[in-house]
C-alpha cells in the first residue's frame, strides 16, 4: 500500500489515443500522514483543489482532507477537519460562487454528509444528509439560484437503497430531499448536472439481484418531480457502472466502467453519449491498460477533449483522452 498521494498530469497526442507522457507529478501528505484524494477541481484562478481522506498510522477512521494549490501546484493550504457532525471522507467538491468550497462526503459508517468552507478552507458548516440506516453523497453542484444540490444514495427503513438528492441553502439548511427508485431494486447517483431553466439530470446505477448493473439516468424539475428516467442495456453477464456525467451540446456524456459480473478483475473505461432526452447515441469502451481494472471516476468537458480521472490496478492518475463528444 502507498502511504502518500501522488498526483500526475499527463499530456496526450493530438490525433489519437496514445501512450501518455507525464508533464509533472507531485506527492502530498498531511502533516506526514498518509491519505488519498477522490476528486480534483480546477479553480477560477487556475490552481487545483483536491479532496479525500487523511489519517495517522493505526488510526481508526480518518478525517476529510482538503488541499488547495496555486497554478504552479504549490500548496496554498492543506486542511483536515474534525467536525460535528463528522465528515471522514471527502468524495467530491466544487468551488462555489463566493470562492469557497462545497464538499460531498461520508462518515466511517456510511452516512452522508455535506460541508462548506470559505475560500481559505475554514469550515463554515457540516450537515447530516439522508436517513440513519446508511447512505452516501458522491456529487455536488451549485445551482444558478445559489442552492447546493448533493447527490448519492440513501436507505430508509423497509426500503431498498434509492437514488438521493438533497437541496441545501448557503447557510447549511436542508430545504428539500428526494428519493428515486423502484421496488426490489438498488439505485444510487454518482454524477449531477443542472439543465438551464429545466431542472437537474443525475446519473448513476440500477441493479437487481442476479441481474447486470446498468447505467441509470434521471431528469427532474427543481421541485424533485420526475421528468424521465433511462437505463441502458448491458452485455450479458457484464456490469456497467456510471460514475460521472458531463453536459455536451445536445445532450450528455456518461463515463464509467464495464466488467464481468463475477470477479470484475478486468474492466474497461466505458463512455456513452446520449441526447437531451436521454436516448442513447453511441457507446464505446477503451481498454487502455490491458489485463487491468480501469474505472473512470471523473469526466471534464474541454473545447476539443474530454478528460477523465481513471483508476488502474494500483494508482490513480489523471489522463486526457481525445474524444469527439
Amino acid at each position: 500500500m502507498r502511504y502518500l498521494m501522488t498526483l500526475c498530469l499527463f499530456a496526450c497526442a493530438t490525433t489519437a489515443i496514445a501512450q501518455p507522457q507525464i508533464d509533472w507529478w507531485r506527492e502530498y501528505r498531511y502533516n506526514g500522514n498518509y491519505g488519498y484524494f477522490n476528486d480534483i477541481y480546477i479553480t477560477e484562478d487556475g490552481g487545483l483543489a483536491l479532496v479525500g481522506i487523511t489519517h495517522d498510522e493505526g488510526q481508526d477512521g480518518g478525517n476529510c482532507w482538503l488541499l488547495r494549490t496555486d497554478r504552479g501546484e504549490d500548496i496554498i493550504f492543506s486542511r483536515a477537519y474534525e467536525l460535528d457532525p463528522p465528515v471522514r471522507v471527502g468524495r467530491a467538491l466544487i468551488e462555489t460562487d463566493d470562492g469557497g468550497f462545497a464538499i460531498a462526503g461520508t462518515t466511517n459508517v456510511s452516512q452522508a454528509r455535506g460541508m462548506k468552507t470559505d475560500r481559505d478552507g475554514n469550515s463554515l458548516w457540516s450537515l447530516h444528509l439522508g436517513g440513519d440506516i446508511g447512505g452516501w453523497v458522491n456529487a455536488v453542484i451549485e445551482l444558478k439560484a445559489g442552492t447546493l444540490v448533493f447527490a448519492g444514495a440513501d436507505q430508509l427503513q423497509g426500503h431498498n437503497v434509492q437514488g438521493y438528492l438533497a437541496f441545501v441553502d448557503q447557510d447549511g439548511n436542508l430545504s428539500n430531499e428526494y428519493r428515486f427508485g423502484e421496488d426490489n431494486k438498488n439505485e444510487g447517483f454518482y454524477g449531477l448536472r443542472e439543465v438551464a431553466d429545466e431542472g437537474i439530470v443525475a446519473g448513476g446505477y440500477r441493479t437487481t439481484l442476479n441481474e447486470p448493473v446498468l447505467f441509470w439516468l434521471v431528469k427532474t424539475d427543481f421541485n424533485g418531480n420526475l421528468i424521465w428516467e433511462k437505463t441502458y442495456p448491458a452485455r450479458e453477464a457484464e456490469d456497467e457502472r456510471l460514475y460521472e456525467l458531463v453536459s455536451c451540446q445536445g445532450g450528455f456524456a456518461l463515463a464509467g466502467k464495464r466488467g464481468e459480473i463475477v470477479g470484475d478483475i478486468e474492466t474497461q473505461f466505458l463512455l456513452k453519449r446520449v441526447d437531451s432526452a436521454g436516448e442513447l447515441l453511441w457507446s464505446e469502451e477503451y481498454d487502455i491498460n490491458q489485463n487491468a481494472a480501469e474505472h473512470c471516476f471523473g469526466l471534464k468537458k474541454c473545447p476539443t477533449t474530454a478528460s477523465c480521472c481513471m483508476e488502474s490496478e494500483i494508482d490513480r492518475i489523471i489522463m486526457s483522452l481525445l474524444l469527439a463528444l
